[in-house]
């Protein structure tokens, strides 16, 4: 309203004799007109205040929401992932060392990854089975025909016994089953150089990501722990001197 009501029929009213859109801004103002510049100085305070004025209650709205969300009960919000670590940190043990030196009784848990290639291989061939296993018993209730659950041969291309779709997918998951088991209650496997640390608090897990932990470049950074559907554990143990060489 006052822009259009007191702003624009000053400015069209001036007495330098613009044209068109010009006419409707400050340059048809002649300087001499001291109260129509005073007008037009004091509607840009007015609105320099009011978007002050907006923006303080903006802020005021996100503080309140922001506060909010980090007193949610989010596993990432109390913890951190750190990378390249060494060697003699790369356990559960020492990580906890680590950190509960600079940050005592602050420690929740602290978790090393582990270097698993094995139980990685069974996992994928325990997921390929259980993708099989799906489709072959969706494509048998779907067709109902027998020679829709034949495979083929089992030993070799072209030669060996015909198998059940369903039975010989369901054969191989249970083996890959037992496989995964053996190595998930396995002896524990060597750590790898990045791990998380979980605090008790959001303080020490915000300090913790702002902090230096080791004299050394490209030594234990420390990052705000990413939401776990967001993590692509194939990239996690890369430390930081890799990620540079990798850029």
């Amino acid at each position: 309203p006052v822009a259009f009501c007191i702003l624009l029929p000053i400015n069209a009213t001036g007495t330098l004799g613009a044209e068109g859109f010009d006419k409707l801004s400050l340059s048809n103002i002649s300087e001499d007109d001291f109260y129509s510049l005073l007008v037009v100085s004091l509607a840009c305070w007015y609105f320099t205040g009011l978007m002050l004025v907006l923006v303080h209650f903006q802020y005021v709205e996100y503080v309140q929401l922001r506060l909010k969300f980090l007193q949610e009960e989010r596993p990432e919000a109390y913890s951190i992932l750190v990378r390249g670590l060494p060697e003699e940190d790369s356990s559960d043990q020492g990580l906890y060392d680590l950190f509960n030196y600079m940050y005592p009784k602050s420690i929740r848990e602290a978790k090393v990854l582990r270097d698993c290639p094995e139980l990685v291989s069974a996992v994928s061939k325990q997921d390929t089975y259980v993708r099989k296993l799906e489709s072959s018993m969706w494509k048998y209730a779907d067709t109902k025909d027998k020679e829709g659950r034949i495979i083929g041969h089992e030993k070799f291309c072209f030669r060996g016994e015909k198998v059940d779709t369903v039975h010989h997918h369901n054969k191989k998951l249970n083996k890959w089953n037992r496989i995964v088991s053996e190595e998930l209650d396995g002896p524990v496997k060597k750590g790898a150089n990045s791990g998380f640390v979980t605090f008790k608090n959001l303080r020490s897990a915000a300090l913790a990501t702002q902090s230096l932990h080791y004299t050394k470049e490209y030594v234990v950074d420390v990052k705000a722990a990413p939401k776990p559907e967001d993590i692509y554990w194939s990239n996690i143990k890369i430390g930081p001197r890799e990620k540079v060489i990798h850029i």
